[in-house]
């Protein structure tokens, strides 16, 4: 282990127990490295430190590098359990990506998400923007930024380049995961039409097991497999093609490769390609946001709340439906309205991942979840925000509070459901 006065690097890992050229070769009990088409690619170090000499070396007060395989990790986390410690690496790329969070942003119609992202990365101009080459993308019909305003009380949050990436091309369904030195961009669809899709069997071409759950009725959407880590070549992002097991036959996208680094075993994980999604309709200005008015008389009736529908909702807040889906003063009411004292908990209707928070105009403070599979929902009017953006919440989890921001003239929320983009009945998923 080399040490300067910014860095400490540990100069490599060999596998197959042949150690370290290192002098912690004897001290490190593990290591293992995942590479993701989900996010950044992490090195993990277990290192046995029982004399507490590493602990109170004053290393952890510098930049911690680490160099494997010709690809560069910084350390981002340190755990110490009992006479072990452990150290997160996360690729150096995306280290860097999260020193810049200083305010940026781009106007609807000018730019699309690739040339933000370009924009964004100008600052960092030795990591590149790997964008699939036949991925289309078209002009942002929203704001793209970086540092928004993201809480109830008007607070700056800031946010870096690496998470507003994330953000910015999850909204429309697209990966963004570093690999190869860069930051790569593109939907599914993009690297399965790529080229040549692999076939994958068990027992052949270093590919031990493939493991998978099956729940009859419902599409599969991972599988494990076991391989021979020297043989296995695949990175992340490569298309495949499974054989020979049944339901998981098909085409899937590798989406991580994780190996210890002193065995020659890893594990592949496989997702079914997701489809893209439409670019986002721009928030509604203030008049067509609509009035929503609590008096009861033009209520369908009902008291929320309860058990789980069929269709894996519950009702985010217990009150009264005081405005139904469709047609309502001459515009589209895109979802219900449901009534309720003012502070009163509002809840996720199903699990999933906050995807934003913040004001939209007419909608006042408003939070938006992800469910997986091109299903949302929406939560607006809120007195109070109490959830962050990239928070994974399970069902009923607190969201907000229940409030009258934005154009409202009375305490309740506005729930919205939406298939790839397009608002649909509340009322069929409660």
């Amino acid at each position: 282990m080399a040490e300067d006065a910014t860095q400490v690097t540990i100069q490599s890992l060999l596998i197959d127990g042949e150690g370290m050229r290192s002098d912690l070769a004897n001290s490190i009990t593990s290591a293992s490295l995942n590479r993701t088409f989900d996010g950044a690619p992490t090195l993990t170090i277990e290192i046995r430190d029982a004399k507490r000499s590493l602990l109170r070396s004053g290393i952890f007060s510098k930049r911690i590098t680490c160099q494997y395989d010709d690809v560069a990790f910084e350390l981002i986390q340190v755990r110490k359990n009992s006479e072990s410690i452990g150290l997160v690496f996360e690729h150096l790329v995306v280290a860097e990506l999260r020193r810049h969070d200083s305010p940026r942003k781009a106007e609807p119609g000018t730019v699309t998400r690739i040339e933000f992202a370009r924009l964004l990365l100008s600052e960092t101009p030795w990591i590149p923007l790997i964008v699939n080459p036949i991925a289309k993308a078209s002009k942002a019909k929203v704001e793209l930024a970086r540092g928004r305003v993201a809480t109830a009380d008007q607070v700056e949050e800031k946010e870096d380049t690496w998470t507003a990436l994330k953000r910015i091309f999850a909204e429309i369904g697209w990966r963004c995961y570093v690999d190869a030195g860069g930051v790569n961009v593109g939907p599914d669809y993009a690297y399965i039409d790529k080229g040549t899709v692999v076939t994958m069997r068990e027992f052949q071409d270093g590919v031990d097991y493939i493991d998978f759950d099956f729940d009859s009725g419902k599409p599969m959407a991972t599988f494990t497999a076991n391989v021979r880590a020297k043989r296995w070549q695949l990175p992340p992002g490569t298309p495949i093609t499974i054989e020979g097991q049944g339901p998981a036959d098909g085409v899937w996208i590798i989406s991580s490769v994780e190996r210890s680094l002193f065995t020659t075993a890893a594990s592949v994980t496989g997702k079914r390609p997701e489809p893209e999604l439409p670019e986002p309709e721009p928030p509604p200005e203030p008049d067509d946001a609509g009035t929503h008015s609590e008096d009861s008389s033009g209520a369908s009736g009902g008291i929320v709340g309860g058990a789980v529908s069929s269709q894996g909702f519950i009702w985010p807040v217990k009150g009264q439906v005081s405005s139904e889906y469709g047609a309502r003063n001459g515009r589209q009411h895109a979802g219900i309205d449901i009534a309720a004292p003012r502070g009163t908990t509002i809840g996720a209707a199903k699990d999933g991942t906050v995807t934003s928070t913040g004001n939209q105009g007419g909608y006042g403070n408003v939070v938006h979840v992800t469910h997986g599979s091109g299903l949302t929902t929406k939560y607006a009017h809120m007195s109070r925000i109490t959830s962050r953006r990239g928070q994974i919440v399970k069902q009923g989890d607190k969201l907000g509070e229940v409030g009258s921001t934005g154009n409202s003239t009375g305490n309740h929320v506005h729930f919205e459901v939406r298939i790839n983009g397009k608002a649909t009945n509340p009322r069929k998923y409660l």
